[in-house]
């Protein structure tokens, strides 16, 4: 147990210098605290430590009652906060407009512009979704250049913040590639809707896929047989090819 040295000498012109120094760093206040909590361990009645560090007793009762709850945090100041203020700046003002199929983006007035080519999707949509996950635009706006309801923006912003940009690119770009369907597959595929077509059968691709399961043996997933009907141009054909077939049975 350490009791108080009643045999030390003791320096006021110390204990002011020191103080002085240590009250520049950890505050006066906080100073006070620390002399006063120490006299309470070493035995002193609470009511003249309160007196000598001058901190009414009151307020010595109740930092005494925090110190036994939260330890060390009771010497701080529950009334100000210990966080560095951060400096916050209004958001840059962008000024979108079309330019033919583009999104110009101007950054402040007169500011820096960024063209956005219509043909590199990706990469629009990425910079308006991380604008608007940043609060330089409205979700109302990026759904509104994107072309998307509100909701699903606000998806695809919370996305975007979890995940990388992987996360809110089109997933189906991976299932249009060619390397499903060769050339043999095509054929089938195109004999397949010109039989439902003549017939008048359902050319729809979930019809075609079942098709060309049952039938062929192939197993094509539905978006990438709608993907290459509408490369061959065959989406809008199917009309044209029931008059076709009706003009050659009337000739023959």
């Amino acid at each position: 147990m350490i009791h108080c040295p009643n045999r030390f000498s003791w320096s006021s012109t110390k204990a002011e210098q020191r103080q002085n120094k240590a009250g520049q760093i950890l505050g006066k206040k906080n100073i006070s605290r620390i002399i006063g909590f120490a006299l309470f361990l070493l035995g002193a009645d609470r009511k003249e430590a309160s007196c000598h560090v001058d901190i009414p007793f009151n307020t010595f009762l109740s930092f005494l009652t925090r110190m036994n709850l939260v330890g060390i945090d009771g010497f701080r100041d529950r009334r100000k906060s210990t966080q560095v203020p951060r400096t916050v700046e209004s958001p840059i003002p962008i000024e979108i407009k079309q330019q033919g199929n583009d999104l110009s983006l101007c950054l402040g007035k007169g500011g820096q512009q960024i063209l956005l080519n219509d043909r590199n999707k990706d990469h629009k949509k990425i910079i308006l979704l991380s604008f608007a996950a940043n609060g330089l635009i409205s979700i109302r706006v990026a759904a509104q250049w994107l072309e998307y309801t509100e909701g699903y923006v606000r998806s695809l912003v919370r996305a975007l913040s979890k995940s990388d940009v992987g996360a809110v690119l089109d997933q189906r770009a991976g299932q249009r590639c060619d390397y499903r369907v060769d050339a043999h597959a095509k054929g089938e595929l195109i004999s397949q809707w010109a039989a439902h077509a003549v017939n008048g059968e359902s050319t729809s691709s979930p019809a075609l896929s079942n098709a060309l399961e049952t039938r062929c043996n192939l197993r094509i997933p539905a978006r990438t047989i709608r993907h290459h009907l509408k490369k061959l141009g065959l989406v809008a054909m199917r009309d044209n090819l029931k008059e076709l077939t009706i003009g050659v049975k009337k000739g023959s």
